[in-house]
């Protein structure tokens, strides 16, 4: 159906002790790239040199956990906050049913 997902690194920062975390958005557009704001498909999330800290939808009624290796899109959206392995290059690999496949690298 022409859908696909983008993601984005929307953030990143270190802390004192040397600790890397980025925050990534993740949405889901069609096959013109217009957004599509009633997407609701579950995300299957594979991070590789980092570890996934936070997963969130905005939804307030939502069950998913804060710290799992899925989430479900809510109007659309979602974001993941990841922590970085020291010295070491990080990507996150967000697997959808109805999309192909996408990574960000950070």
């Amino acid at each position: 159906d022409g859908k696909k997902l983008c993601a984005k690194v929307d953030f990143q920062c270190s802390s004192d002790d040397g600790r890397e975390y980025a925050v990534i958005n993740v949405k889901m557009l069609d096959g013109e790239g217009i957004f599509v704001s009633d997407a609701d498909d579950i995300l299957r999330l594979k991070p590789h040199n980092c570890s996934i800290i936070s997963v969130g939808n905005g939804n307030p009624l939502s069950h998913t956990p804060a710290k799992a290796d899925w989430v479900r899109l809510f109007n659309g959206c979602t974001q993941v906050i990841l922590q970085k392995e020291q010295g070491q290059d990080a990507e996150l690999a967000a697997e959808c049913k109805r999309t192909e496949n996408i990574t960000v690298n950070f």
